[in-house]
């Protein structure tokens, strides 16, 4: 019988994710995921992953390197929606991979969909809304097919965001234990499972808090460019970049100091330079980012922050593309 391992992200797309493979495709597999904020694999987990036939990573693009290390002794699926190149010698799900148009692709969990030919569901949705939030409904052949769902299901459009925001929560406060969970207890896909969780609304309950105390605090903007620093022990530098660049509209750069003791999270979105690019030069000088034209997102040593958050600065407040 082969032993299978699904190794997902953390977020609710990550989440949702690993449930419908569980459910539809991989039952008997178990699954996992790293630990919050870490987008690649140690030394220990390529040892640990020996004793397993088939990894499906999904949602996750991890390292090139730690892919070669597990097809020493496992075959590899990759599951994903992330810019990546296709890699040999293993089944490479990924439309974005492949040239496909980002907007027809625009969670992992839309590509299992697809993939597998699955009906839209609560999974589905939750990831969709996960990545995309208020953008969810952005391409209008994907949202008809939620709106029916919806209609079908007698769901609210704003009881789908809060289901989503109680997933998505629990990784920000670094409960990878629920994290590692949530795909099996989500597989029946009840919205009242979720709502009634009192570990996932404590967890969601918390985030919400913190979120509304950095939202409230003013606002460094420099050639129409938002400067936001964080000092938060919680994994939520990407939501704040997020709310704080579509309710102004502006290009931002959010950096987070609280996070780890020996680096530093940052997170930018742009419509004015090409964030792609400064994402492939970070990751030819060995750093960790990923991100795609108009999102980066990277953990960088203290020593290396500041110089290149003034480098991003400058760009984005010049206009120009690296």
């Amino acid at each position: 019988m082969c032993r299978g391992l699904i190794i997902h992200h953390w977020d609710a797309d990550g989440i949702s994710s690993a449930a419908l493979l569980l459910k539809h495709v991989y039952p008997e597999y178990e699954n996992w995921t790293p630990n919050r904020g870490i987008r690649r694999l140690d030394q220990d987990h390529i040892e640990w992953l020996v004793d397993f036939d088939h990894v499906v990573i999904t949602d996750m693009a991890i390292p090139k390197e730690n892919i070669d290390s597990i097809l020493e002794s496992s075959e590899v699926t990759i599951i994903d929606h992330h810019i990546q190149k296709p890699i040999q010698n293993i089944e490479f799900i990924n439309p974005i991979g492949r040239g496909k148009n980002v907007i027809d692709y625009p969670c992992t969990s839309w590509v299992i969909k697809e993939h597998f030919d699955l009906p839209v569901s609560l999974l589905v949705i939750i990831g969709l809304i996960g990545d995309r939030l208020h953008k969810a409904d952005e391409n209008p052949l994907i949202w008809s097919q939620i709106e029916k769902n919806l209609e079908n299901e007698g769901t609210r459009k704003d009881e789908l965001y809060f289901l989503t925001r109680i997933v998505d929560s629990l990784h920000k406060i670094g409960d990878i234990e629920a994290v590692i969970e949530a795909p099996k207890v989500l597989q029946d896909e009840s919205p009242e499972t979720i709502k009634k969780n009192m570990r996932w609304r404590k967890a969601y309950n918390l985030v919400e808090s913190e979120l509304e105390r950095i939202l409230s605090e003013s606002l460094e903007i420099r050639n129409e460019v938002i400067y936001k620093e964080l000092d938060t022990k919680l994994n939520i530098v990407s939501e704040v970049a997020k709310k704080l660049s579509w309710s102004t509209s502006k290009d931002i750069v959010a950096v987070n100091r609280g996070y780890f003791t020996d680096r530093v999270q940052i997170y930018s979105r742009s419509t004015r330079i090409d964030l792609l690019s400064i994402m492939l030069m970070l990751q030819s000088e060995g750093y960790f980012a990923t991100g795609k034209q108009g999102v980066l997102g990277t953990v960088l040593p203290i020593s290396k922050s500041n110089q290149f958050i003034d480098y991003l600065m400058q760009r984005l407040c010049a206009h120009i593309d690296p």
